[in-house]
This record gives structure tokens, sequence and C-alpha cells, in this order.
């Protein structure tokens, strides 16, 4: 009842679940605590302080904090701006609860921490208390451990020793993005170095946490119960921790109903469906919200959100969300390929507020929230009716590979196979794929020795499922949205025997919208559709074969197709929704220019200079 929703982020305001709620204390710090301190000799360290049943503030110098060791009891540190680490008092008793913890775990859990080295005193402290209580709950089975970047596993050695530290992460946000700034990891590497040290350990189920917070018994009482109750994941929400009761326990703050800091997953869940998660860059906006409506969408996952399970220690400095490229690219991705996932936690949200959060909803009414905004219908295998043979071409780029494969795994609801042809990738690509095909995500896997050519490893894949009704070809650097865009192609081409293709529309302009047989589409009366997303019946390719392998390694072979469509009488059609999916890495396809064939999309050209030369000069040639 002391927050309540704002229009704009200001300073002192908290970012609920960091992409649209903003809350705002209701009433001003000084109303309900009316003190002031004009004093010009620097910080005061505040304590509300208890003396024979009498309150009274203390203000001591921040580097003193002898009139608080002098009492009975200090309750609460309050924080002044700014002031020393209150971590010491309000740790404490949380600690001493995980050393006399009892009972264990049925299986052991390995938790990865996000933990860096941080220069600053207060955040080592914090991440120290964390791997504390961490290592007092190893008698009930959680073990801690600190996926790292190479270059930092040194440093978090020496801040933290005895912790298990394991450089395992690769994947650098600064070099990804080619901007200037502390090269942070990515959520995803840090789930997948988790699960691979839970396999060498040999255990069943990981973790994933923030550093900066405090584990409890109870927490591991509800992760038990997750685990009998044969859940497959459990998704933790914090609490805020700033002052102790006059027995010196926590004092439970504001519930992060809307944000999580510690997420539990089954091992072989996590590498079945590893691909339905993006590359989020840690610590920037969204990526939380994102991770748990990806698990309670498509796992059997527990909500855990009871006051105190996981308690994160007030910080001791204000902050303020900045804009960077770190944020843009986690928004970006959150209101792009996430779309779904994150229409559908924020329809939860409204929900819980519509619902309110004093106290926030349990048993059958959370039950019927969670049903109703993550119901899934599972994806539709191809091995009975009619189906769509998605051939996807690869040459290295294995990151948008990744988002490529992973929007088809997500978003695809016709009966669909997905066949890959490699073209003699030189990057780990060809390993990925077959990581794919062993896990069953692909049913078809052409791994070329070399580079034949985008036309000729279309038709090898084409030709690897004669029985298909219809055949996509889905380039590597498309990401589909949402769910459904699949089986409106399908019903487009059914319901209008006159269309030969249709596609998706990536270009920068858009098309008129027309309907015919209550099916709503784009028509293009003149040059041919973009082959990014491109579908094909039976009809036309009986008719008009397979791509035409004339044009070498990359380029025009959707134009010469859809003119030997359009030469044959059918149409040729975008679909209506030209947002339902993004062209990496520019969101949108690259203009040509007419006169050179260069092609630029303001990403390309700027973050692969090299093959985007390549393209222009083959097209060059090809034109």
């Amino acid at each position: 009842e002391r927050l309540e929703l704002a229009d704009a982020l200001d300073t002192d305001d908290k970012a609920g679940n960091g992409f649209t709620l903003v809350y705002r204390k209701a009433s001003a710090l000084e109303r309900d605590f009316p003190w002031t301190i004009q004093d010009p000799s620097g910080p005061r360290e505040l304590h509300l302080v208890r003396l024979g049943g009498q309150e009274r503030i203390d203000a001591a110098p921040a580097s003193t904090t002898a009139s608080a060791q002098a009492c009975e009891r200090t309750d609460c540190p309050l924080i002044g701006e700014p002031a020393p680490c209150p971590l010491p008092i309000l740790a404490a008793p949380v600690l001493r609860d995980c050393r006399a913890a009892q009972g264990r775990l049925p299986a052991g859990v390995l938790v990865g921490l996000a933990a860096f080295p941080a220069r600053d005193a207060c955040m080592q402290a914090r991440q120290r208390a964390c791997l504390d209580s961490l290592e007092a709950l190893a008698p009930a089975g959680l073990r801690a451990a600190i996926p790292c970047l190479e270059h930092e596993a040194a440093d978090l050695a020496a801040m933290f020793p005895g912790a298990r530290v394991a450089p395992l992460l690769r994947s650098r946000a600064d070099a990804r993005l080619g901007v200037t700034g502390r090269p942070k990891p990515f959520v995803d590497e840090y789930f997948d170095a988790a699960c691979a040290l839970a396999r060498q350990d040999g255990l069943d189920w990981f973790g994933f946490a923030n550093s900066d917070v405090l584990f409890t018994p109870e927490l591991v009482r509800q992760l038990g119960a997750v685990m009998d109750g044969g859940e497959e994941a459990a998704v933790v929400s914090r609490t805020e921790l700033s002052r102790l009761d006059a027995q010196g326990r926590p004092v439970p703050g504001y519930l992060e109903f809307a944000g999580y800091d510690a997420f539990f997953c089954r091992v072989d869940w996590w590498l079945a469906n590893r691909e339905r998660f993006s590359p989020y860059i840690i610590g920037e906006r969204g990526w939380d919200d994102a991770f748990a409506a990806v698990l309670l969408t498509h796992a059997r996952c527990r909500l855990c959100w009871t006051p105190g399970l996981l308690w994160h220690p007030e910080h001791e400095r204000r902050w303020v969300l900045e804009d960077t490229a770190y944020g843009d690219w986690n928004m970006g991705l959150y209101s792009g390929r996430d779309v779904d996932y994150a229409r559908r936690f924020e329809s939860f949200v409204e929900d819980v507020l519509a619902h309110g959060i004093s106290p926030l909803p349990s048993g059958p009414t959370l039950a019927a929230m969670l049903a109703r905004n993550f119901a899934h219908a599972p994806t539709i295998s191809g091995d009975a009716g009619r189906f769509v043979n998605i051939v996807v071409v690869t040459y290295n780029r294995k990151a948008f590979t990744r988002q490529a494969i992973g929007s088809i795994l997500r978003t695809a609801d016709w009966p669909h196979r997905i066949t890959v042809v490699d073209n003699g990738s030189s990057d780990d690509t060809p390993a990925y794929l077959k990581e794919l095909k062993r896990k069953g995500l692909i049913h078809t896997l052409i791994l070329n020795p070399e580079n034949q050519g985008v036309a000729r490893a279309a038709n090898q894949g084409w030709l690897a499922e004669p029985e298909a009704e219809f055949t996509l070809k889905y380039d590597n650097d498309i990401v589909m949205q949402r769910p459904g865009w699949l089986s409106e192609m399908v019903r487009a081409l059914d319901a209008l025997q006159g269309l030969g293709a249709v596609g998706y529309n990536f270009e920068p302009r858009s098309y008129p919208l027309v309907e015919q047989a209550g099916v709503r589409v784009r028509p293009k009366l003149s040059g041919n559709l973009g082959g990014a997303c491109l579908m094909i019946p039976r009809r036309t390719h009986k008719a008009l074969g397979f791509w035409t392998e004339d044009f070498g390694l990359y380029g025009e072979e959707d134009a010469d197709y859809c003119q030997r469509v359009v030469t044959a009488g059918w149409l040729i059609a975008y679909m209506e929704d030209e947002d339902a999916g993004i062209h990496l890495p520019g969101g949108k396809a690259a203009v040509i220019d007419k006169t050179t064939f260069d092609a630029r999309d303001g990403a390309e050209e700027v973050q692969d200079a090299a093959y985007r030369a390549f393209k222009d000069e083959q097209r060059r040639r090809n034109v």
C-alpha cells in the first residue's frame, strides 16, 4: 500500500518488472520518518534504537557505529545519501537460519550465480553473502558455482576464495553489438553453463540466480515440493529486505511479483527446450519476464512468490535505469522476437493488478490466471496429415541460425518438418545442428562439405521431403514473432487456388491489402516476392519444378521462380501481417540500389561488411 503506479521513471522510483510498470512511494519518506539532518560533517548513518522500551533516532557519522553497538538492539539501518552498507545486520539472521536448516532436497541442485568482479565494496559484500547462504544450505542439497567469462575468472577466484568459478561463458554483449561497454554475458549462456555443471556432477536439476540475493530454508522446502510434485521448473520472486523487527527477524518488504531473481529447471527439460530462449543480456530489462513466460508456457512450472523465499537486501544507493545499447537490444528482443511471450506476461500482470497485490493471488485463483495467460497448444509434428517442409539453408552465422530455428520451434502451428542444409560452415554451426538433430528438434540434416550455393542447397532440402504438401524456404536470418503465421500461409493457399506462392513481407515498404474468399493478402503485381519466407504449394511445384541453380552461390533464385509463377498464370502475394517477423540484423530486408545493386539495411554493412560485400558482388553478376 506504500506504492503506486507511475507514468514515468524518476530517480527514486522502482522499475517493477523492468519494462512497463514503474512504482513510486505513495507517501514521501520524510512523512513516514519525520526527521531532518543538517550536518555539514558528512554522510550520516541513521539507526532506529530501542532502549528500555523507548525508541529514538541515533545519527552517527558514517564511519562510526559505536552508538549502534552500545544499544540493546539495532532494528534497522536507515540509509542516508550515500550510506555504509547495512548488509551485515540484515543478512545475519538469514544466514543463521540457513546454517540451522533441517531436511534435504529430493535431488541435488547446482545453482549458477551471475556474479562479477565488482569494484564496489558493497556489491562485493552482497555477492559474498549470497554465496554464504548457498554454502550454508549445502547440506540441504544446494551447490553454488559462478559461471563467468574467461577474463573474469582470476579476479572472481581471488575475490571469493574457495568458490567454484567456471569460465564457461563465451559470448560478450559488447562484441556482439559492436559497442563500448562492460563485457556482459548473455543469460541463456548462464543457463547453459549451470546445466553443463549440473550434468558434470550427475545432477538432474540446476538453477540460476542473481548474485545479490539471500537463499533461505523455506525456498529449499518449496523447491522440494516442486520436485516431489513432478514439475519441471520453478520461477522465484524476491522479497525486499530493509529492516528487522524487535526480535531481530527480517521484515518482508515489497514482493517483486513481476520480476524474478531465481530460476530452477530440470536438466533434461532445458536440453530439449533450450532453443525457445532468446539471447538476453544479463542485468538488462525484461529478460527475467521473458524467461519466466517461456517456462510458464512450455513447462510444468511453479510460480513461487511466498514472501521471504528469496531475500533481496535493499540497495545502499539509489540508481536509475539508463537507456543503453544493451537495454535497447533486450527490449528489441522482448517487443520483437518474444512479443507473444511479452503479451502473455503483461496480460498476466494486468490480471494480478486487477485482483490486487495485498495479498497476491494464490491457490485456484492463481492457477486460473496462469492457465488463462500461458496455456499453450503443443506444436504439431509433421508425422500426420498434410505437412509443410520448412527448409533452412545455413552458412556460418550460428547466432542467426539459432534465433531462426528457435522461432520456428516456438511459433510454427501447422504440421511441419524442419529440414536444414548446411553449406560447409566453417564455424561451429555443424556441431550445433548435429545436436539439434540428436534431440529430434530438426527432422532432416544435410551437411555439405563445401558451399553449394543457396539454390542448390534449398533444392536438396526440397527433395528431402517429396510427400510434403507445401515447401517453405525459410532463411536463417528470419525470426517469426508470433504463433499462427504458418497456418495462415496454408489457409491462404488453400482458399485462393489462383495463388502460386505466398510469403511474408520483409521489404521496407507496404503493399495494398485485398480480401477474397475470407482471406486477406497483399498481391504483388510487379516484381517478385522476397524469398526469405516463401511457401510453394505442391500444385506449383508440379508445374514448375525446383529453384534454378544457374545463379551461383547467392541470389536471384526467388526472382526467377516468381517470374515463372506469374508467367504460368498464377498470382503471387504477401500475407496480411507485415510485422509477423523480423529480418536480422536490421529488422527489415535491405534496400537495393537499382544502379549499383548494393544493398543497405543500416546494420549488416556495419556488422558484417565482408559478407555484405560478397552478396552485393554476387547480385551484380546475376542481374
